[in-house]
């Protein structure tokens, strides 16, 4: 935990903030939040492109706007907010799960390019997209119910699709993987599914109920033939092509 950080009382929310540096904290070269903000913030918390360590002295209960912290050194989101109306940027920083993560985000989830191997701390549902690309995951347990928008997991380490979510809003990507099999895959895909790139990808019995756009399975070991199996033995309405 920081320490050495003044508070600042009544500032209700940022409504009466009247210093603006305070409420703009992104590339500021800092290693701590330099105070200690109201639980509830009314506008976009940046703290973004710095070199913190954690986000003690952020919000902790509602930001209504984004929470932007990508781009530093944290190990955790513990300190930040439960609630969060736009967006929730943790990306390019050293977590290894998402415990203490908000678990209401109004629009999109990024927290690519950690070191995370553990979706514990996940929301249930995410209405934007879930872009969990570049980490260490080997399974997708904790994933929430629902993604609204795109659901991003490349270049993880995962054997199966087990603990997906049942629905997915937009594209699918978990091309670059480890997969062996579809086993767990979503039911519905509103638009592109990608698993290109998991070179030990065989036919198996698993596949989406529907797809909304096409399937990219380029560099698998299921050729077009294949994956036409699959769809009539799934009876797969697939909207799009097979690439």
């Amino acid at each position: 935990m920081s320490s050495n950080i003044n508070t600042i009382s009544k500032i209700d929310g940022g409504r009466r903030l009247r210093d603006k540096t305070l409420m703009d904290l992104q590339s500021k070269q800092l290693k701590q939040i330099p105070v200690m903000y109201e639980k509830e913030w009314h506008y976009d918390f940046k703290c973004n492109n710095n070199f913190l360590r954690d986000i003690y002295g952020s919000p902790m209960n509602r930001v209504r706007g984004s929470f932007l912290c990508n781009n530093n050194a944290i190990a955790s989101l513990q300190y930040g907010p439960k609630k969060v109306g736009g967006d929730f940027d943790c990306s390019f920083n050293k977590l290894k799960s998402l415990e203490y993560g908000p678990t209401t985000v109004g629009r999109n989830y990024i927290c690519s390019n950690n070191q995370i191997s553990s979706l514990i701390g996940m929301p249930q549902q995410i209405n934007g997209c879930f872009i969990v690309s570049n980490n260490d995951l080997q399974t997708l347990q904790y994933c929430g119910d629902f993604i609204g928008g795109d659901f991003f997991a490349t270049f993880n380490f995962l054997k199966n699709l087990q603990y997906s979510p049942t629905k997915i809003g937009g594209n699918f990507n978990a091309s670059n993987n480890e997969l062996v099999s579809l086993e767990g895959c979503p039911q519905i895909i509103g638009g592109n599914f990608f698993i290109n790139n998991n070179s030990e990808l065989f036919e198996d019995k698993y596949f989406p109920a529907f797809i909304g756009a096409n399937i990219f399975a380029r560099n698998t070991k299921m050729d077009k033939e294949q994956i036409l199996r699959l769809i009539k033995l799934n009876n797969t309405h697939l909207c799009g092509q097979i690439f």
